[in-house]
């Protein structure tokens, strides 16, 4: 996560910051679990599975000093009960990506198809259930995650696996739209689906229409999603792995603004 001429870098365990051209300036330990940060204004947004806390998002100081819990936990919380498959459980319920317009945080839930529009005194303005809008593929992943991790009494594992089904693998924000990139994975058939699906939520209302997508072969895969606006048009960078390796899919709008 990058602002203004500083990079934000997580990893398991800790932050590291860096100038623009890559020198080292200052690291901070974590010890819970990371599920995403955000770099902004001289603050780091930083949620985590922790299940000691009722807090989802935490403000950091660019020293790693905690300024303040922000955001309370709303969809599931562990009632104290400490345990490996509770540890997993909540994992998955906040998996997702916190974001900024710099007028709100956003964050979306990667399992649920839940979006939060939340102010910066840590009150949700906003929430909006997406998964129906992705497409029945999509609809049917979230009612199954609901019934694993939000109604069960006990998650229970087969394999070290709670048989979760992530709706996107990644999330970008540009200008006034968030884009997901969609899951490859069909469960209503149970098979993959050979292409690049990119979607969009309108930062006003928090609802989605889709963007762009592209046909691959059978044996490509996807993992990373950056959108980025050069010259007035839009960019959509991927991640794409093969059987040749790893490599970058760019799609470019043309000059009637269509990708």
């Amino acid at each position: 996560s990058a602002c203004n001429d500083k990079i934000g870098v997580r990893d398991q365990e800790s932050i590291s910051l860096f100038s623009a051209d890559g020198i080292f300036l200052n690291k901070f330990r974590q010890y819970s679990s990371t599920i995403n940060f955000l770099f902004g204004k001289d603050r780091i947004y930083y949620s985590s599975a922790n299940l000691t806390s009722d807090c989802l998002l935490t403000v950091f100081d660019l020293e790693g000093k905690a300024l303040s819990p922000l955001y309370k936990k709303n969809i599931w919380i562990s009632k104290g009960d400490l345990t490996t498959k509770n540890a997993f459980r909540e994992k998955l319920v906040y998996d997702g990506y916190v974001w900024s317009d710099d007028r709100y945080l956003y964050y979306v839930y990667r399992y649920l198809g839940l979006i939060e529009k939340i102010s910066f005194f840590g009150e949700m303005v906003q929430r909006n259930d997406i998964s129906e809008s992705l497409g029945e593929n999509s609809q049917y992943k979230s009612n199954l995650n609901n019934r694993i991790l939000i109604k069960s009494d006990e998650l229970k594992l087969d394999k070290g696996s709670a048989g979760c089904l992530e709706l996107f693998l990644d999330s970008y924000l540009e200008g006034r739209y968030i884009y997901l990139l969609m899951s490859q994975y069909n469960a209503l058939s149970d098979s993959p689906i050979p292409k690049i699906d990119i979607r969009r939520i309108d930062l006003n209302d928090l609802t989605v229409s889709s963007c762009v997508s592209v046909e691959l072969g059978k044996k490509e895969w996807l993992s990373n999603l950056c959108v980025m606006r050069v010259n007035g048009k839009l960019i959509y960078i991927v991640d794409l792995k093969s059987e040749e390796g790893l490599s970058l899919y760019e799609i470019r709008e043309s000059d009637d603004q269509e990708p």
